[in-house]
């Protein structure tokens, strides 16, 4: 199709073409409009499907999280902290970089300041996390 009319195929010249009167400036200008609205609701339409396909796949996978007072969470803490080598005197700090947990906790949840941030407060202090040796 090129500008609202058909192409002329070199088939047309052997077989000859349709012998269809032509419209009027009118007609065709009408038919011209109605094909370019059909055709500019298609593409729109094939436009916002992958929008839809990939809002309802995110929406799949997000969950709405409610804690409430007393629950017991974890914290995303992402930060890297040195840790020592060996005993001193030859300790080395170092990085213990993808050795490390980014989840700290567990804490507990004090109270919720709005729908989305909460004050927690962490219930287990790091001498209770380290284990206790045994005379056996």
């Amino acid at each position: 199709m090129l500008i609202g009319r058909d192409l002329r195929l070199p088939s047309d010249f052997l077989v000859g073409c349709p012998t269809d009167a032509p419209p009027s400036s009118e007609e065709y200008l009408q038919d011209v409009q109605a094909h370019f609205e059909v055709m500019h609701r298609s593409a729109r339409e094939q436009v916002n499907l992958p929008t839809e396909k990939m809002k309802t796949r995110y929406d799949t996978r997000d969950t709405e999280h409610r804690f409430n007072e007393g629950d017991t969470v974890w914290f995303w803490n992402p930060t890297r902290y040195k840790r020592l080598c060996s005993k001193p005197p030859t300790a080395t700090l170092i990085y213990a970089g993808k050795l490390q947990s980014p989840w700290d906790g567990p804490y507990t949840v004090l109270n919720r300041m709005n729908d989305i941030v909460v004050r927690i407060h962490n219930f287990l202090h790091i001498c209770m996390k380290n284990p206790v040796p045994s005379n056996e």
